[in-house]
């Protein structure tokens, strides 16, 4: 029935059309995806290098433990991305709210610290392009 509906000279004449479009499409499709995984990584890069220059984290013996990202969202909040970190056994929220200048100074924006009991909530404001007309 397959051969029916396309025929071998129709299968043929499809990939000899498709096959010079095959290497760049691969390769538009591999730089949208490392550009993609890099712009999305870009945040919590920037948050915990903040966090090691700030001395957050735990250093038990060889490794620095550093708070465990729970969630990153931009979409929950239409000011700010808000990010939710985990902490790790002798991190307390008050250490991450007297560093708060130190992430405002990383991300060039207000930022809001608070949390309860081993979840601190981080909410960073949204700055708008500065080369954007319309905001």
């Amino acid at each position: 029935m397959f051969d029916a509906l396309f025929p071998a000279k129709f299968l043929d004449a499809l990939a000899a059309t498709l096959r010079p479009w095959l290497l760049p499409a691969a390769v538009a499709a591999a730089a949208y995806l490392l550009w993609r995984g890099t712009w999305r990584s870009r945040l919590p890069r920037i948050m915990r290098r903040t966090f090691d220059a700030a001395n957050l984290y735990v250093k038990p013996k060889k490794d620095k433990l550093f708070p465990q990202l729970i969630s990153l969202s931009a979409a929950e909040d239409e000011l700010y991305y808000v990010f939710r970190y985990r902490l790790r056994p002798g991190m307390t929220v008050s250490q991450f709210e007297e560093k708060k200048k130190w992430i405002e100074a990383a991300f060039h924006a207000d930022a809001k610290v608070f949390g309860k009991g081993g979840v601190v909530v981080i909410k960073v404001k949204k700055e708008p392009h500065p080369l954007r007309e319309d905001v």
